[in-house]
């Protein structure tokens, strides 16, 4: 058997690396297409099977991670991403909000003030600075509410609502079945049809202070 050399060696490792750059160039491709999961197992493939190992890949596992909700994974990814690179301001932010999904809120206040040194115009981090006891005051009041899990893409319309500069933006989705007979599909009578809503809101006081009545714009 003929022994391995230098350059043989050399020749290999450079295959390697061709072929994790490969996969992080296919995963990338994935995650501009929404295919957040074909992204991660392509970034963890060249991860783990080619050690590409570096800070700009674990933020993509990090970053692939937290557009599909997997809010510890995505601490962990950023944990190590911050490690070892604090240049990438929006790392801290995502990192503070993976914390605060896991209930460690001092320290995600924490990354939050680093998020703010660096980015002090986002409300996105400000928010959260300028009530930091807001997390008690929304446990006190868990007595007056019941949370419920809901799932997605059922037969029940699903709604939304953000908060936006120019007021509230309302959205909502749904299916609607010809066999029920909406007056607002006439003519469809053979497949269920989806609907969607977007609108912007503003919120306009009645006489009693308490009450709120929702206004379309």
């Amino acid at each position: 058997m003929r022994p391995i050399t230098r350059k043989t060696l050399s020749l290999l490792a450079l295959f390697v690396a061709i072929l994790g750059q490969a996969q992080v160039k296919k995963g990338d491709v994935f995650f501009d297409q929404f295919e957040y999961g074909l992204a991660l197992e392509a970034y963890e493939w060249a991860y783990h099977e080619k050690h590409v190992q570096n800070p700009f890949l674990t933020r993509k596992i990090a970053l692939s991670h937290y557009m599909l909700g997997n809010m510890k994974e995505a601490k962990d990814w950023y944990e190590r991403t911050l490690h070892r690179d604090q240049t990438n301001p929006l790392d801290m932010l995502h990192f503070a909000e993976a914390l605060k999904y896991d209930k460690d809120y001092s320290e995600a206040m924490r990354w939050y003030k680093r998020y703010n040194e660096a980015i002090p115009d986002d409300r996105r981090a400000v928010h959260h600075l300028e009530n930091e006891n807001y997390v008690s005051e929304l446990l006190q009041d868990s007595a007056f509410y019941e949370l419920k899990r809901l799932g997605m893409n059922t037969g029940k319309p699903e709604f939304g609502i953000c908060k936006t500069h120019e007021g509230y933006l309302y959205s909502a989705v749904g299916v609607v079945n010809p066999e029920l007979g909406s007056k607002y599909h006439k003519g469809r009578k053979k497949a269920p049809c989806t609907w969607m809503s977007i609108c912007v809101l503003g919120m306009r006081r009645t006489s009693s202070s308490s009450c709120v009545r929702w206004v379309k714009r």
